[in-house]
């Protein structure tokens, strides 16, 4: 599952439309020529090694240093319309999770190391290095916590109080950007226990979990990329939830069978989801009428509440096959509101195009 997941993801990133540049009847000057650079295979491999790494450490830092000066952890965050007043302490919970227990063992190997010149740096000189020989105890490493609503370790955590002005605004391939940003500094070697990309990492998990999976291919693609790399029972959830969406949303028709359009919806799918919508809805106004008529019938009262659970239960897990499912006619405008809690609801950039009359897939 995982092989299919990142084969469908990389297909997804990598099919990008291409534009001609206009004809011009007056031919453009030639562009200027920066200093020539050599083919990697005439470089100092020692010197491109280090180049190399002083560029991923500078990326990292400032992907880092972004995410932790943002009071949520977003490295591309929403436009806010709430206003900080302070902080509180929320009490979480945790459950430990067991490590394996190791025994290591050294070894020598030989590498070129930086010096002083670059003849100093072609020497090769000894390095002590660790591997593991064999596992002691597959449960008797040192225990980690993780996130867990029914665990029964608790403690407290200070997260930042808003007033309330207006839902947060996201833009057009903001979740994303920060997937995106979480799959590349994983990708870098930083650790899933490091505070940042865990902060980062929940906050993704949460918009899938509250808001439903998005509907941009862009967002859903680099979303499935990122939560297939991060560990956890959440992540491996919203991960699926993800990637199933992807797989769904291919275009299975017409001169664009086998791409995806910028919109990753399977439109049968939430056709057939709204016709069983209002067979949930003429169920559930005729109990509520039938418990009017006789309120003192137990029967049908609770025939009426069972009603109204069962519609409100389907359109939450709509949202598992359309974030703006419940936008209707609406799906293509600017913006639009989504969230049950009025406090908590969020602003999302509506879809490209018309979805139910119209479709387009992005050129090889």
């Amino acid at each position: 599952m995982m092989k299919l997941t990142l084969r469908v993801v990389a297909l997804v990133l990598l099919a990008a439309p291409s534009f001609a540049a206009p004809a011009s009847s007056k031919a453009s000057p030639p562009p200027r020529r920066a200093a020539d650079v050599p083919p990697a295979a005439q470089l100092d491999p020692v010197a491109l090694q280090w180049a190399v790494r002083a560029s991923v450490a500078q990326g990292v830092a400032f992907l880092t240093n972004r995410a932790a000066t943002d009071d949520n952890g977003w490295v591309v965050p929403p436009i806010r319309t709430h206003r900080l007043i302070g902080h509180t302490n929320l009490v979480l919970r945790y459950s430990e999770r067991t490590t394996p227990l190791y025994e290591y063992e050294t070894y020598t190997v030989y590498e070129r190391r930086p010096g002083a010149d670059s003849q100093s740096a072609r020497t090769l000189q000894p390095v002590t290095r660790r591997r593991v020989k064999r596992v002691i105890d597959p449960d008797g490493g040192p225990k980690h916590l993780y996130r867990d609503n029914s665990g029964p370790i608790v403690r407290e955590t200070r997260v930042p109080v808003y007033d309330k002005t207006g839902p947060d605004r996201w833009a057009h391939g903001a979740i994303g950007q920060n997937a995106m940003a979480l799959y590349a500094l994983l990708g870098a070697g930083l650790s899933p226990r490091e505070p940042v990309l865990s902060i980062l990492a929940d906050g993704l998990i949460r918009l899938v979990e509250d808001y439903g999976v998005p509907d941009a291919t862009w967002d859903l693609a680099w979303l499935t990329a990122a939560l297939s790399r991060w560990p956890g029972e959440a992540a491996r959830e919203a991960a699926t939830a993800c990637a199933s969406k992807l797989l769904d949303g291919q275009i299975l028709e017409g001169n664009a069978r086998g791409l995806w359009g910028p919109a990753c919806i399977n439109i049968p799918l939430l056709a057939a989801a709204y016709q069983y919508e209002q067979v949930l809805a003429a169920r559930q106004v005729k109990a509520a009428q039938a418990a009017k008529e006789k309120p003192d019938n137990r029967t049908r009262v609770m025939a009426a509440s069972e009603a109204a659970s069962d519609m409100l239960y389907f359109q939450r897990n709509m949202k598992r096959i359309a974030m703006l499912a419940m936008a209707f006619d609406q799906v293509d405008a600017p913006f639009y509101d989504i969230g049950e809690d009025e406090f908590l609801k969020i602003r999302v950039a509506g879809l490209p195009h018309y979805i139910f009359n119209q479709t387009s897939a992005d050129l090889e």
